[in-house]
């Protein structure tokens, strides 16, 4: 069974994400609403914002390269408490990341 977690947006908005198993054993009943969502205690941005330090040191590792261009594709995972974790479940935290260079006689379309 799977349930709903609100996570609040700084606009005052919110964001209803449904999870792909039941609540985690612990999460207190004060967590839900009334319509039983339970509650994240933190906004998106808040909880994107604590990404960013991370992230932008990934990135500026990998531009040190001088690709012309980059991507890291990555997985986030909203948890009980509605903050966001990269990756899910295990020891271990993958990152995909494609770097490519071209030479001169490489045409672009």
């Amino acid at each position: 069974m799977s349930y709903l977690i609100e996570i609040p947006m700084d606009s005052g908005e919110s964001l209803l994400v449904s999870t792909a198993g039941p609540a985690p054993e612990g999460l207190g009943m004060a967590a839900y609403s009334e319509q039983g969502v339970v509650k994240a205690g933190e906004s998106l941005e808040g909880a994107l914002k604590k990404l960013h330090p991370a992230l932008t040191k990934i990135t500026d590792q990998l531009k040190s390269y001088k690709p012309q261009e980059l991507s890291v594709e990555f997985d986030l995972t909203v948890d009980a408490k509605g903050g966001f974790v990269v990756a899910s479940g295990g020891v271990e935290v993958a990152f995909k990341v494609a770097m490519v260079w071209k030479s001169a006689g490489d045409k672009t379309e």
